[in-house]
């Protein structure tokens, strides 16, 4: 099956990163919130890769996935 550009939109995924609220960013990979974090007290990549959400709280940080339609 041909992959077209508008089905590979339809299931493109964006990561929003909230702190109380407040946008801190929106990433395209969970890699590169992951990164964006690194310093901070927040799961590893590994360990949300393996986690099914749409909604991840953690401490003040939310990390929701936002999917394309």
């Amino acid at each position: 099956m041909k992959r077209t550009y508008k089905k590979e939109q339809q299931t493109r995924k964006h990561y929003v990163l909230l702190n109380d609220r407040d946008v801190m960013g929106v990433f395209s990979t969970l890699k590169k919130v992951c990164e964006f974090m690194s310093g901070e007290n927040f799961p590893s990549y590994w360990t949300l890769v393996r986690k099914d959400f749409d909604k991840f709280e953690y401490g003040n940080y939310s990390l929701q996935i936002i999917k394309n339609n």
